[in-house]
């Protein structure tokens, strides 16, 4: 240590000496720095979230295997008029049918666009069938349309009209005259339905990049947008577009957030200095950690995503803590009569080691989150650990020489130190921070069981809350409320029955699944899914429904009905499971071979007939979304896909448990494998807990061990260090699930906080703060116990008025700094500016009323310090005497219950005796009663 303290001394000798080279040479690497930044452009890509795990490999192999699904960008067409008329309301009005059409034209002509599902383009897709056009019939052509095709079987025709009713027209459509007019009256009339909303579903080509996609989906809305329509109001959303917002939302608050923080900052180092220099020379250090990070970033070619808009405030709340210490205790020596080179030498070498800890056990917490399995958590982990290094860099060498350049300047010309003056004249004022501090040395100690037993309930009960935090992840969470993609997605999710559907697949995979097992395995595993009513099963209102699933057994089904000589050719028979399919549902018979299976997947794979389907594909493009065969003929995989309904990420965490329960009969070596974007969005909302947890283990394993070495393998008092760190961080997970009742049942003002890919870094963030602020303690407590005071009470008094204060304004500023995210238009990054200020607040509290309250206990125990009053100190005659308190209370509360007990007894008697007419005492028992 005293090899350290002397490389101390030589390092502030060098920056005394050579500081006017440090600050041009940090100056200029900052001016170089600044040519990465315009470089900068935030790209929120939702797939990057994903984890490297099984589920997310199945995925990926399911695109290998059948080809992207086309991924689906929603319009929401309404009426623009408001009245209360429902015909003007319609969306069935020719007019709004006609521009619905148009509408679907222009969109047709974006290269990228695969495919348009919409109520009017269907109707013409129809029409055109019969060489006639939508642009040009009457209604009642139309709704003939709808639910008869001469080129289609009944049962594909009726097939079209559910889906229809069930997914692109909103829950108050009423098509019951068609209903009406095709059962009963054979003719129809120019009398439309009625719907006051449909959807337009547009196909995006999947295999385009994110960036790609992003960009044509926006485009496709400015496109819309610029159309002139009367009849039609559109609203979108898609994933990618809000993806697409995102990134536009982040590039505007980064800006804009940066300056607030900045300006706050600024107002709370005024008030607390009162002098310029010490303002100026905090930021603009501060601030050049922060363009040292972003460049580091540009130049390793990190990718920039909505996480890292809290990047700044991180960089710049936490930064500021070295600073304000620093300053703090500089200024503590200069009142003293200290001159500038000697106050920053004492300065540096009393608390630098402090300093270069914090930094130290900060960094290491983030980095314990480059264990996640979530990639944009860990590169966040990195990022910030970059700025919390170069933060601590510029801050005991930037800023010690401008310091000593700036103050040395006004030594040898006599001025006056603002902030010295300051600093004298608020030890006498009434609301002086060193006092308040010294209140609270008071209280703890004279309270220290008290401090102690509050603090483990607390802990205790959000330990217990701890597992009710809510995990959730989707690309909702990044926008804000009032933005209009989002706004278009809760309606669509409220207003149509099919709002919430999405894809799930269940991937079987095998040396070969033409198999007549496979095939029925695949039968009673898609039997199972559609008898459970938590999936997506459609209803037509006429006693059928249509299952929203596909599997090469619908396809064999559609070929069998267009041609019959298919069932005997390849000894096919009626499933006794047909109930739960739209048409009669064939599965092998006992005859049926594996050849048969191999032939007829082969004679599929080379039938190019379009088949009677909704989407109009050949039975040949139809197989290879769900049959793989590989260049030597082999069948190597199938997937059943399913449609559910899901509307949180508990609905999607069940869907995917009972799916896996519903597979069922695979008997030769099959592997099975359920995933989908549902389901990858659970994932990683569940790998995000499993990342914080290890994080926080190694985080505070990490931060003991160097704790341990920094104090020569005291293990009590590495152990005392961590106190803070357990206590604040259980802390913090309760106070998400205490926010989360008050947002459901007291105010919608505070967020419901969940575990989400920001939120999950706030244990490390808790770590980091709850290290700095207990080494700086530990630290201060160890130097005034040796140095300065005789008695515990004393040391620890000291060490809460004046490192308890620089604590207090570090914890203020950086409370500020965090505070201002609530300002940021995406709810994500404002309940992560909610947590993290809460975060600090918890690690102060902890820091200054708990953490001393165990250092007295060790300085005792170490049998070199003494205290003013032992007994108070004394844990067994604590305990005894609250042990004894509490009988005496006991006692107390029971001898009431009897006299109640007496009194009510006596109350009875009294009542008896008047009901029968005698009187309730004697003359002698009255006279006794009035005497008690």
């Amino acid at each position: 240590m005293k090899f350290l303290i002397f490389e101390i001394e030589k390092f502030v000798r060098f920056v005394e000496k050579r500081h006017r080279h440090i600050v041009a040479f940090i100056l200029l690497l900052t001016l170089i720095s600044l040519l990465f930044l315009p470089s900068i452009q935030f790209k929120t890509n939702l797939e990057e979230f994903f984890p490297e795990n099984e589920v997310v490999l199945s995925n990926n192999r399911v695109k290998d295997y059948f080809g992207h699904d086309p991924v689906n960008y929603y319009m929401d067409i309404t009426n623009p008029h408001k009245t209360t008329d429902v015909n003007n309301t319609n969306i069935f009005a020719l007019q709004s049918l006609r521009e619905q059409y148009n509408l679907t034209l222009r969109v047709l002509e974006h290269d990228g666009v695969v495919d348009v599902l919409g109520l009017a383009y269907g109707i013409h897709q129809r029409l055109e069938k019969k060489n006639l056009s939508i642009l040009e019939v009457n209604i009642s052509t139309i709704k003939e349309a709808l639910l008869n095709s001469s080129e289609e079987s009944d049962s594909s025709s009726l097939e079209y009209f559910i889906y229809l009713e069930n997914l692109l027209l909103s829950k108050d459509a009423d098509l019951s005259i068609i209903y009406y007019e095709y059962g009963v009256t054979h003719q129809y009339t120019d009398i439309p339905p009625h719907a006051s909303r449909t959807l337009i579903i547009v196909k995006i080509n999947s295999s385009l990049s994110t960036e790609k996609r992003k960009e044509l989906t926006n485009a496709i809305r400015e496109d819309v947008d610029s159309m002139k329509f009367k009849y039609v109001k559109v609203q979108h959303t898609s994933a990618d577009l809000m993806a697409y917002d995102v990134d536009e939302a982040s590039n505007q608050s980064m800006y804009y957030l940066g300056i607030l923080i900045i300006v706050s900052i600024i107002v709370i180092l005024y008030i607390n200095f009162r002098d310029s220099s010490y303002v100026f020379l905090c930021v603009f250090t501060l601030l050049i950690a922060v363009i040292w990070t972003f460049a580091t970033l540009v130049i390793l070619g990190f990718e920039f995503t909505a996480l890292e808009v809290a990047v700044v405030p991180l960089i710049i709340g936490m930064g500021v803590d070295d600073s304000v210490h620093f300053s703090r205790r500089y200024l503590e020596e200069r009142e003293n009569g200290e001159r500038v080179g000697k106050a920053i030498g004492i300065t540096f070498r009393s608390i630098g080691m402090a300093i270069f800890l914090t930094s130290l056990t900060t960094v290491i917490a983030f980095l314990s989150n480059s264990t996640s399995k979530v990639g944009p958590v860990r590169d966040f982990g990195i990022i910030c650990a970059f700025g919390i290094t170069y933060a601590f860099i510029l801050t005991i060498t930037f800023h010690l020489a401008l310091r000593y350049w700036i103050d040395s300047k006004k030594e040898e010309r006599g001025r006056k130190d603002k902030a010295l003056e300051f600093f004298k004249k608020k030890k006498n004022h009434i609301v002086d921070l060193d006092r308040f501090m010294a209140k609270v040395a008071l209280a703890v100690d004279r309270f220290p069981l008290s401090v102690v037993l509050i603090a483990i309930i607390i802990t205790l009960a959000s330990f217990v809350a701890s597992f009710q935090v809510r995990r959730e992840f989707s690309v909702e969470d990044f926008l804000p409320e009032e933005f209009a993609t989002l706004k278009a997605g809760k309606d669509i999710n409220t207003l149509y029955e099919g709002g919430t559907f999405t894809t799930a697949y269940i991937l079987i995979e095998g040396e070969d699944v033409a198999k007549v097992d496979t095939l029925l395995a695949m039968d009673n595993t898609s039997a199972n899914i559609m008898d459970d009513k938590r999936f997506v099963i459609l209803g037509s209102g006429k006693g059928s429904s249509v299952p929203l699933m596909d599997s090469v057994l619908l396809v064999m089904d559609k070929a069998i009905e267009a041609n019959q000589t298919l069932k005997d050719n390849y000894h096919f028979k009626i499933s006794p499971y047909n109930k739960y399919w739209p048409r009669e549902h064939y599965i092998p018979s006992e005859e049926t071979t594996d050849e048969d299976i191999k032939d007829f997947f082969n004679y599929l794979l080379h039938n190019n007939t379009v088949m009677n389907d909704i989407q109009g594909l050949t039975y040949k493009e139809a197989m290879k979304k769900l049959i793989y065969k590989d260049e030597d003929g082999n069948f190597k995989a199938a997937v059943i896909k399913v449609s559910v309904s899901t509307q949180t990420n508990e609905d999607a965490r069940k869907a995917h448990r009972d799916l896996k329960k519903d597979i069922t009969g695979f008997i030769h070596g099959e592997k099975t494998s359920v995933t989908g974007y549902v389901i990858l969005l659970v994932v990683t909302s569940d790998t995000l807990q499993e990342s914080q947890v290890r994080a926080t283990v190694i985080s505070i394993v990490l931060a003991f061990v160097i704790l341990l070495f920094v104090f020569k393998g005291d293990v009590k008092l590495g152990i005392i260090g961590v106190v803070p760190v357990v206590f604040s961080t259980l802390w913090i997970l309760g106070f998400m699930v205490f926010s989360s009742y008050l947002h459901e049942n007291v105010t919608s003002v505070m967020p419901s906080i969940s575990l989400n890919v920001l939120t999950v870094t706030v244990t490390s963030l808790s770590i980091g703060l709850g290290i700095d602020f207990a080494i700086h303690v530990i630290e201060r407590f160890k130097e005034d116990l040796k140095l300065r005071h005789r008695t515990v009470e004393e040391a620890i008094n000291s060490t809460l008025e004046h490192t308890g204060s620089a604590l207090f304004i570090s914890a203020l500023t950086t409370i500020v700094g965090f505070g201002v995210l609530i300002f940021s238009p995406m709810p994500l990054v404002r309940s992560y500016g909610v947590i993290t200020s809460v975060i600090i607040f918890f690690s102060f509290v902890s820091s200054t009323f708990v953490l001393p309250v165990f250092l007295i206990y060790w300085a005792l125990s170490t049998g070199k310090f003494k205290v003013g009053d032992q007994e108070r100190f004394d844990i067994k005659a604590m305990i005894k005497k609250k042990w004894a308190y509490f009988n005496e209370k006991k006692k107390e509360f029971v001898d009431y219950l009897n006299r109640r007990e007496e009194r009510l007894q006596k109350r009875e008697i009294i009542k008896t005796m008047l009901e029968e007419n005698k009187p309730p005492f004697s003359k002698k028992e009255e006279e006794e009663e009035i005497k008690k």
